[in-house]
């Protein structure tokens, strides 16, 4: 699963407490959220990617996912192609 967009990292933490199998990468580009996502993975004891980035650079080099949630703010939404 790709969460475009990770702000706070709850859709991957949710999505890993459900299907602990799943690939899970997380992306957002401020430092600062990926922080937070950090910290939220380590207080929920989860175990996934989370990757500062912007989306459309980011994407082109991740295996394709089984789903996508794109959330937050996300300038360059047309820019994304799957």
């Amino acid at each position: 699963m790709w969460d475009i967009g990770g702000g706070s990292g709850s859709i991957s933490i949710e999505w890993s407490l459900i299907n602990n199998a799943a690939k899970i990468y997380t992306i957002e580009q401020n430092k600062k959220r990926i922080g937070f996502i950090r910290e939220n993975i380590k207080i929920c004891n989860q175990k996934y990617n989370s990757l500062t980035q912007s989306a459309p650079d980011i994407l082109e080099i991740l295996e394709k996912p089984d789903r996508i949630f794109i959330g937050g703010v996300l300038l360059q939404i047309r820019e994304i192609r799957l």
